[in-house]
């Protein structure tokens, strides 16, 4: 018997789907993210660097698709990269495609008030994006700031300072923009934590909840490194097949190499000529991979695991097969144990950025630290380690390398160019250490001792300093060749300790090379790092950004130790260091501790010789090629720079030698 009620017309008028339901009800293709991208989205933002059609890149091709494939994506890479666009690609996707809720959070206000008008708004009104433009009713207050209310879901943008932003919104899908740059020192919550929570609670099935994140690395320990250096992460990296011997390798700036060693640190010469002055070289077999090389090889990039063993992260390498397979991988990359990939590339992945403009950047950098910090960052997608925190035991134990200070085997090594001196004075003795610098301010302790000798009466200067001086050249410093080794320049410690004594010292010092230091107790921004006292012969320091200073060659990759270096030398280089502290009102202070849990006398000695370096001019004069090779052939003879004098003396330059620090060590 047929029923008299009509079931068409209880959904058609008394109970209308909305437009977005009846979409739910259509069955679709549903491409891959990069595939639908490429089919159906044209970057008509001013904000992108290539308009028009898009069309991915080799190495962006997987790490869009891993939108599909995982559930925690984290982008890791340079400026100008594409980092945004893949993440952004991944949101229009998720428009158009998934009709899901999703959230977008940028660095402040600001950020996020122009993604929306310049990127989000400018794709959705043309009508070229259709799949987008069609998603809109094409009501103006339909896309108000911060807010894209679509057919098939609602769009929320938000500031990462912003508490009420994020947790005002609930939705699948969150991604979050250079992450890296969030500062939340006063902040009192986790913005990356709140945004990931936006999808957790409600949305907790597997490819039911997505997070994007993606940034350049900033510091060491910023939101970007927490997040990829955690266990659950799978860290890939692009790899690309050699020409010559087929074996797969990471491209890095460590490997780009000068034709002609005069073109160290001559940037705009190395733009000049191009490939004619540098060439890359393959790790596994050296032999050359040009720059038309590095096209074809682009076409088969594989994105595999590195070896990485960073704090407490370990991740073993992935072997990739002659055909470009990683046995163990899922599709898409999936591999059982992780629940997020991290893709991490540098700008030498970009075939339109040569390797002489990485070499060149990179020799622009070495004289100012901040542009370290951003060829670092912007360039290499490298996380900039603040080497003014405390330098641990474990560190410095393994700067031990093959030579010795004492013993018949001595023998300064083959690198070090010029020789000073630094010596700590107390009330028992004097702390000394004898430190060899190298090209590109490399350090290299040569020697180290304390000398005993208890402070007495005045009159008795004579015998100290011929108890000194016994004690300094009880076995001679020998060159490689076996000749013997003497200070260019050094200085000793006259604030506080045994006065006369110091002067008697520097007054009768062979040559005159060794200078009084007193260290300031506080730090004086009008000043130079260290400057001719106008009240006495000595030259006056600022011992805390002198520390810090130090900290930073003993960072660097090229600092080396002894092997019979004494443990408590190394146990003395570490108690000086920067300590960060939260007061009550959750505000972070940093200090500049001294001493901490000993003496640190060894630390100022080195302290000392950085002082000695720059009254000679070593920090500038080793970071010219040809000075470094007039040293090499006349081993030790330096010419005397004139001293600073005047307590406000060109303070740009007294400060020119604090901007190169870093691990530059191996690269050229």
């Amino acid at each position: 018997m047929k029923s008299d009620f009509d079931f068409s017309d209880c959904v058609r008028w008394s109970y209308p789907l909305t437009l977005g339901e009846r979409r739910n009800f259509i069955i679709r293709r549903r491409p891959l993210p990069c595939e639908w991208a490429e089919e159906n989205l044209h970057l008509v933002s001013p904000a992108y660097l290539y308009p028009g059609k898009f069309k991915a890149w080799p190495y962006q091709r997987e790490p869009i698709n891993s939108f599909h494939y995982w559930q925690n994506q984290i982008f890791i890479g340079p400026v100008q990269s594409g980092k945004s666009l893949i993440a952004e690609t991944c949101m229009y996707y998720t428009q158009a495609v998934l009709g899901l809720n999703f959230m977008i959070a940028y660095a402040n206000e600001k950020k996020s008030g122009d993604a929306f008008d310049d990127r989000f708004v400018h794709m959705i009104q043309d009508s070229r994006n259709k799949e987008l433009y069609d998603n809109w009713d094409k009501k103006d207050d339909s896309l108000t700031k911060g807010k894209l209310k679509l057919i098939s879901c609602i769009g929320r943008i938000a500031s990462a300072r912003n508490k009420d932003d994020l947790a005002s919104f609930t939705g699948p899908v969150v991604y979050g923009s250079e992450v890296a740059k969030w500062q939340i020192k006063e902040l009192k919550f986790d913005p990356v934590l709140l945004l990931k929570g936006r999808g957790d609670a409600a949305f907790a099935l597997y490819n039911s909840r997505k997070c994007v994140l993606e940034s350049s690395p900033y510091e060491e320990g910023d939101l970007l490194y927490r997040e990829v250096f955690r266990n659950g992460t799978l860290i890939l990296q692009p790899h690309y097949m050699c020409p010559h011997c087929g074996q797969w390798q990471t491209l890095t700036d460590y490997q780009i190499k000068l034709r002609d060693p005069e073109l160290k640190g001559q940037p705009a010469k190395i733009r000049e000529l191009k490939e004619a002055a540098v060439w890359y070289q393959c790790i596994k077999c050296e032999k050359e991979i040009t720059e038309s090389d590095r096209v074809s090889m682009a076409d088969g990039v594989v994105w595999a695991a590195p070896e990485i063993n960073k704090d407490e992260f370990i991740q073993k390498v992935e072997e990739i097969d002659l055909d470009g397979s990683i046995s163990g991988r899922l599709e898409g990359g999936v591999r059982r144990g992780y629940d997020t990939v991290a893709y991490w590339w540098s700008r030498l992945s970009d075939v339109t950025f040569p390797f002489w403009e990485c070499l060149a950047r990179f020799f622009e950098s070495l004289h100012d630290n901040e542009k370290k910090k951003s060829y670092e960052n912007e360039t290499m997608a490298r996380w900039w380690r603040r080497y003014t925190e405390r330098v641990g035991e474990h560190y410095l134990q393994t700067k031990k390398f093959n030579y010795t200070q004492w013993g018949g085997d001595h023998k300064i090594p083959e690198d070090i160019l010029v020789i000073t001196l630094g010596i700590d004075s107390q009330d028992d003795g004097f702390y000394y250490a004898f430190v060899g610098w190298s090209e590109w301010l490399r350090w290299t302790v040569l020697r180290q001792a304390f000398i005993p000798c208890p402070r007495v009466e005045k009159g008795y200067e004579p015998d100290i300093f011929k108890k000194v001086m016994s004690h300094l050249y009880i076995e001679p410093l020998l060159w490689c060749d076996g000749s013997p080794a003497d200070i260019s320049v050094g200085g000793i410690d006259r604030g506080g300790h045994r006065p006369d004594d110091v002067d008697f010292i520097v007054k009768h010092f062979p040559g005159r090379r060794l200078f009084a230091y007193v260290g300031l107790a506080r730090k004086y921004e009008d000043r130079p790092l260290i400057y001719k006292s106008e009240h006495g012969d000595f030259y006056l320091g600022q011992s805390d950004p002198l520390s810090e200073d130090t900290g930073k060659y003993i960072a660097n990759e090229g600092f080396r130790l002894p092997m019979d270096v004494d443990s408590e030398f190394i146990k003395h280089l570490g108690r000086q260091f920067h300590q960060k502290k939260v007061d009550a009102s959750n505000r972070v202070k940093v200090e500049w501790v001294h001493n901490f849990q000993g003496p640190d006398h060894y630390r100022d000695c080195l302290n000392i010789n950085l002082a000695a370096g720059i009254v000679k001019g070593l920090d500038k004069m080793l970071l010219n090629p040809t000075i470094c090779e007039s040293l090499r052939t006349n081993r030790g003879k330096i010419c005397h720079a004139v001293p600073p004098s005047g307590a406000r003396k060109e303070r740009k330059t007294q400060y020119n030698h604090r901007q190169y620090f870093g691990d530059i060590g191996g690269r050229l």
